[in-house]
């Protein structure tokens, strides 16, 4: 019965977790320029792009 109720503690204290404070450190990061975010994520594609037809060049 113990037991239960330790596993129950342990799984509201998560929940809270996930819930409560998680989103609120990803909401307290600072995007000050968008457009950098969206060259890095243009860059990321073009390297993998870049690669994946690099090595079917390949074999």
């Amino acid at each position: 019965m113990k037991t239960k109720r330790n596993i129950f503690a342990y799984l509201i204290v998560a929940v809270l977790f996930v819930f409560g404070i998680a989103p609120n450190t990803l909401a307290a990061t600072n995007t000050s320029n968008p457009l950098s975010a969206e060259e890095a994520v243009k860059s990321v594609i073009s390297q993998y792009f870049d690669n994946y037809f690099k090595s079917y060049q390949t074999l």
